[in-house]
C-alpha cells in the first residue's frame, strides 16, 4: 500500500512539472514574440521622432555646454580633492591623515561628491545638477560663511555665486522657451 501511495504521489509530482515546464516555455514564447514586437514599435516611435524632430535651440545647446564645462570644473576640483587627501601635491600638510577632522570631513564629502556630480553634469542628468548644487553649496559655506573656522577664499565663493546664477537664469530662459513653445503647439 505504502509503495502504491508513493508511486501515485511521484506520478503525480512528475505531471505537475511537466504541465508547469510546457506553461513556462509556452509563455516565454508568447514573452519573445510581445518583445519583438515591442521592439519594433520602439523603432517606428523613433524613426518618427527623428522625421520630426528639431535641432535644438541656440539656448539649449549653450545649457548643455555650460553643464558640460561645469562638469569639467567639477571633475578637475575632485582630483584636487582626492591628489590632497593622498598627500600626492604639495607638502603632505593636507593629507588626511595630518588634518583636523573638521577638513576630513568636508574634504571627504566633496572628493565624493565632486566626481559624481561632474558625471551627472556631463549626462546633463538632474541628479548631477542637484550633486553639483550641493557641493557648490558646501564650499560656499565653508570658504564663504564659515571662514573664519576654517579658510577664506572669497574669489572661489565669487565664481561658485557667478556660476549658479548663470545657471538659474539659462534655466528660467529655457523653462519660458519651453512654455512659448508649449503654448504655440496648442
Amino acid at each position: 500500500m505504502q509503495t502504491a501511495d508513493t508511486d501515485i504521489d511521484i506520478e503525480n509530482r512528475t505531471q505537475t512539472r511537466l504541465r508547469h515546464s510546457n506553461w513556462m516555455r509556452d509563455a516565454l514564447a508568447v514573452d519573445c514574440r510581445s518583445r519583438a514586437t515591442n521592439a519594433t514599435r520602439w523603432v517606428s516611435m523613433l524613426q518618427e521622432l527623428q522625421m520630426h524632430n528639431r535641432p535644438p535651440s541656440m539656448l539649449a545647446s549653450l545649457y548643455c555646454w555650460f553643464l558640460r564645462f561645469m562638469a569639467a570644473i567639477c571633475i578637475v576640483s575632485a582630483l584636487v580633492y582626492w591628489s590632497q587627501l593622498l598627500g600626492i601635491t604639495g607638502d603632505n600638510q593636507w593629507r588626511f591623515d595630518t588634518v583636523v577632522p573638521k577638513w576630513r570631513i568636508v574634504s571627504t564629502v566633496l572628493a565624493v561628491i565632486l566626481p559624481a556630480a561632474g558625471l551627472g553634469l556631463w549626462l546633463t542628468q538632474a541628479w548631477g545638477i542637484l550633486l553639483w548644487i550641493i557641493a557648490v553649496g558646501i564650499e560656499i559655506a565653508v570658504f564663504g560663511v564659515w571662514s573664519n573656522q576654517y579658510l577664506a577664499r572669497p574669489t572661489l565663493v565669487t565664481v561658485h555665486g557667478v556660476s549658479l546664477g548663470v545657471f538659474v537664469v539659462i534655466a528660467i530662459l529655457l523653462f519660458f522657451q519651453k512654455r512659448k513653445e508649449d503654448a504655440a503647439r496648442r
